[in-house]
């Protein structure tokens, strides 16, 4: 994930005084997962892992009250603090400003509380869209940077069941959450399918990784498919003559 500025008063908001350790660590991992919107892809089992903590979304929202907006049928989690701390007001003649206005429309989210100085919200609805389009027009589009390429979903998948479905538990269905998975290890692997699949023949190889060690333990899809985990295989923590051996 790009590394952004982050306002250390999301830290330090009064609220957090009477959460729990456990709810504590959730907060401070949420305000720096989420996207540039403030808004979270929720995936609770993955913050186990990382945490350490068992979370479920009932005791989390109900920790969190007001902080946390459920949108997208629970799929996702907005932290309306995020804006106001990040940004200040946002305003559309920013370019930055722009995408956040048109990611919080995309997904119902009143941008009123958020929006330009209270001086200049006299304009309308249809002309502030109309200032919209007309910044987004002027965009320098050779100065952003490319647009990510989409991932050969069939490809990874077909790869990974050639290398190691015999070994591991073939990949049968493609969910949504585990495309998404395979949408970020594509970046992480710089949109290269060659690198993909030599990465399925390194663990392949590891002993350890396809159960092979007399230990308990047998990768997975999912498992391979955390850029955590796979820098660690890459870097060679799985190998046969090392730890995990």
């Amino acid at each position: 994930m790009a590394k952004r500025f982050i306002d250390t008063e999301l830290f330090k908001k009064p609220f957090m005084r009477g959460l729990q350790r456990p709810y504590k660590l959730l907060w401070l991992y949420l305000i720096c997962e989420c996207d540039h919107s403030g808004i979270w892809d929720v995936e609770l089992d993955v913050v186990a892992l990382r945490l350490g903590e068992d979370y479920t979304a009932t005791n989390a929202l109900d920790a969190f009250g007001s902080e946390i907006k459920v949108i997208n049928g629970g799929l996702k989690w907005f932290i309306p603090s995020f804006i106001s701390f990040q940004y200040g007001e946002l305003k559309p003649c920013n370019r930055v400003h722009v995408s956040v206005l048109r990611n919080l429309r995309k997904y119902a989210i009143d941008v009123d509380p958020f929006q330009i100085a209270q001086q200049e919200q006299v304009v309308t609805i249809e002309s502030r869209d109309a200032v919209l389009e007309q910044v987004t027009k002027q965009v320098d589009l050779q100065a952003l940077p490319p647009k990510p390429s989409k991932p050969p979903f069939k490809e990874i998948v077909d790869g990974f069941n050639e290398h190691l479905g015999k070994v591991l538990t073939p990949l049968q269905i493609p969910t949504h959450k585990r495309k998404e998975a395979m949408r970020i290890m594509w970046q992480f692997f710089k949109e290269d399918i060659e690198r993909v699949n030599a990465y399925w023949k390194q663990v392949r190889a590891s002993k350890f990784l396809t159960g092979r060690s007399g230990k308990s333990f047998r990768a997975s899809f999912d498992w391979l498919m955390n850029e955590d985990n796979a820098a660690k295989v890459i870097e060679g923590q799985y190998r046969n003559e090392g730890r995990g051996a």
